[in-house]
């Protein structure tokens, strides 16, 4: 890959499929997948087979979307912002360290929606780096299974749905 790679992926599929194959291969595989399926929605025929072989030799890991900020108020509204992804069995985790973090780190009298609105994305991705690093090779099987579940977690896709 290449930095025209980088700077064509958002014009040109076959640099998306490039970019995609270049974060799978350095272990990022979320992120190249991703590009992959952009690559593939686009018509390359060699991302449209990456993502087939994902989905047939992969496993789905539930996961859960930690979110910051967002209300309506009567001046308007403001959306949440993603901060993590958390793999489901990590959650608990995840919503202790916000919250010590809220408790740390607020200003005397800060109700949660005026923290959690000011707050930084950036700082819960550092909070949250290491529960949302996941590695199939290490997984054990508790990782492969959603809350409230006893097996593990199968997505599905229903007719008219579309992948991307």
């Amino acid at each position: 890959m290449t930095v025209l790679d980088r700077l064509a992926a958002p014009f040109s599929a076959r640099a998306r499929l490039r970019v995609g194959l270049d974060l799978v291969e350095r272990g990022k595989g979320a992120k190249g997948f991703h590009y992959l399926a952009r690559a593939a929605v686009r018509g390359c025929t060699e991302a449209q087979y990456r993502v087939a072989r994902c989905y047939l030799d992969g496993k789905a890991v539930p996961q859960y979307f930690v979110m910051l900020g967002g209300a309506a108020t009567s001046e308007g509204a403001t959306f949440a912002r993603l901060a993590a992804k958390v793999p489901a069995h990590r959650l608990g985790t995840a919503l202790e360290r916000v919250l010590e973090w809220y408790g740390r780190e607020r200003t005397i009298g800060e109700t949660p929606r005026a923290f959690f609105g000011r707050a930084k994305v950036s700082d819960v991705k550092l909070l949250l780096a290491d529960l949302e690093a996941f590695d199939a090779a290490a997984a054990a099987p508790e990782d492969y299974i959603d809350l409230g579940e006893t097996r593990a977690f199968v997505p599905e896709v229903m007719e008219g749905e579309c992948a991307t």
